[in-house]
């Protein structure tokens, strides 16, 4: 039998993306999980849908779903559920949708980074539901939005300085139409840049498992630069990968009232350190840009 390879690449229009990235990143950040059969639990993350610009068409970008890495890893089938939205007039609505993550060979269809070490993945992403399609086209973002050592500089950020991030925090949706919840912390590293050195900038605020995935952005209306304002400015600044937690040993004293006898426990317990971590934006877009053109795109017979 005879196949005819029709490519088949998920693009939109960039002119339509949105300007305003709280929002933007709002309808452009999902739930994802799957099953782990070696556990048998559900893992759960927070994934993001960005453009990868067309080469060929300037006007054009591919949808890419991000993510950590692990989260794509600890899931064991070669499926995951996206938990997508949809709108009709002024009410929005959840779905679920498969997506692959692996073929029948167990191979996986997401890339990493070259350098192990860094917990991203880029997944190209088909959609075949025209609602999703419909509610989305208003807030595609693409990787112009990434920063880079030139946005930082440019507009001092620092250590200390506040950040956003969003997410689904214990997989805690913000309401029925399955938005994910917006939150805060500051930056708590130094040194923040250059991005060619550094692959994780700590950040204080509290993180939960489901928040892997979240993207870590900059958002300000006013702001004093060299003694002028800007009024606004916003980017994303990374990718929150994994909270930092460390072991605590407790000792607990249990005595028997009937015998009045005493025993020393040693408990352990795991401290929360109201610590997390992200990746730097330009190792996001140096994955996303690891995907071939034919991986963003899809064969029929």
């Amino acid at each position: 039998m005879r196949y005819l390879k029709i490519i088949l690449v998920l693009t939109i229009q960039i002119s339509s993306f949105a300007q305003d990235l709280n929002t933007t990143l709002m309808n452009s950040t999902f739930q994802v999980w799957g099953r782990n059969q070696m556990n048998n639990t559900n893992i759960y993350g927070t994934c993001f849908v960005i453009g990868k610009p067309v080469a060929n068409d300037t006007t054009l970008a591919a949808y890419v779903l991000v993510t950590a890495k692990h989260v794509f890893d600890d899931i064991t089938e070669n499926s995951a559920t996206l938990v997508l939205r949809g709108q009709i007039r002024d009410s929005f609505y959840t779905f679920d949708y498969i997506i692959p993550i692996r073929n029948q060979f167990g191979k996986a269809l997401y890339v990493g980074h070259d350098d192990t070490t860094i917990d991203i993945c880029a997944l190209p992403l088909s959609i075949a539901r025209s609602d999703f399609m419909n509610y989305h086209r208003k807030y595609f973002i693409n990787t112009k939005w990434l920063a880079d050592d030139s946005m930082v500089t440019t507009y001092n950020l620092q250590e200390g300085d506040e950040v956003n991030f969003i997410g689904f925090p214990e997989t805690i949706t913000a309401n029925k139409f399955g938005f994910p919840i917006l939150r805060s912390g500051k930056i708590a590293s130094y040194p923040l840049y250059p991005f060619a050195k550094i692959k994780k900038v700590y950040l204080d605020g509290n993180v939960f498992h489901g928040n892997s995935g979240s993207v870590v952005f900059v958002y300000s209306k006013i702001r004093s630069i060299k003694n002028n304002l800007i009024y606004s400015y916003q980017f994303i600044l990374g990718m929150l990968v994994d909270r930092v937690s460390a072991k605590e040993e407790k000792s607990v004293i249990s005595i028997n009232t009937r015998t009045n006898d005493t025993l020393l426990l040693q408990i352990k317990d795991t401290l929360n350190l109201n610590l997390g971590f992200f990746v730097p934006a330009p190792y996001i877009k140096q994955t996303i840009d690891k995907l071939p053109v034919y991986m963003l795109s899809k064969q029929q017979k």
